[in-house]
């Protein structure tokens, strides 16, 4: 009887240092996962302001070349 009483605690033993074991791993990976998602977010909103930001310079570019067209343009005339 003692036998398996000692067998049974030394399985829950290692049963819960297994469970503790899981749990501190879960929680470095939730940290991990809060910090990717941190930077994700970042990465995005920057990529999402360079791009609006190539637009605008796009179009003052294409504005800056009329403008030049147009005075070519005056110039031959």
């Amino acid at each position: 009887m003692r036998e398996m009483l000692g067998y049974i605690f030394g399985n829950l033993r290692s049963s819960e240092t297994a469970i503790k074991e899981i749990r501190r791993t879960l929680k470095y990976q939730s940290r991990f996962n809060r910090n990717v998602g941190l930077w994700v977010g970042a990465i995005t909103a920057y990529v999402v302001i360079a791009e609006l930001d190539r637009r605008e310079q796009n179009k003052k570019i294409k504005e800056l070349r009329n403008e030049i067209e147009e005075l070519k343009r005056s110039e031959g005339e």
